[in-house]
């Protein structure tokens, strides 16, 4: 076989189309039910079982757990009401620990242990949030996003 074929079938998957976080959370004033549903499952799935999006369920784990301190942190610190704010300097205090989880996803996928489409995904997603309430959908839409994987068998990537 030609080199050229060889290396084309070991290229990785191009990444996903994310395009969709580019609109943001939020439409009309609520938060889009497309992201929970349709997204959430599709990134869900891709990560549990496409070559080359794959992500470690311990990388899925440690990311969730990560995320799911921030939100306490700042829930315990300045009140579960934060969260209905659009108020951009509510979340000021902890917007720097928020982007670091973009570091951490860099590290990771230098590392192999999550895919570049994960990178992708924490990158795009954390770049949206502005407001504590942006943050609060983050987290949903992240959470969905981890229902789905292990509906789809995640727990099998070690």
């Amino acid at each position: 076989m030609p080199d050229r074929q060889r290396h084309q079938r070991n290229d990785p998957p191009p990444l996903p189309d994310l395009s969709f976080l580019d609109k943001g959370y939020y439409e009309n004033g609520a938060l889009r039910p497309d992201l929970l549903d349709k997204y959430a499952k599709e990134l869900g799935e891709d990560f549990a079982r496409k070559d080359g999006y794959k992500v470690k369920s311990t990388q899925m784990r440690r990311f969730y757990g990560d995320v799911k301190e921030l939100e306490s942190r700042v829930e315990r610190e300045a009140g579960a009401d934060i969260f209905e704010s659009a108020d951009a300097s509510k979340l000021a205090k902890y917007l720097a620990l928020i982007r670091m989880l973009k570091s951490k996803a860099a590290y990771a996928a230098g590392r192999e242990t999550v895919s570049r489409a994960f990178e992708r995904f924490i990158v795009q997603s954390v770049d949206q949030i502005k407001t504590p309430r942006d943050f609060r959908a983050f987290v949903l839409f992240f959470e969905a996003i981890v229902g789905y994987y292990y509906g789809a068998g995640g727990e099998k990537n070690r």
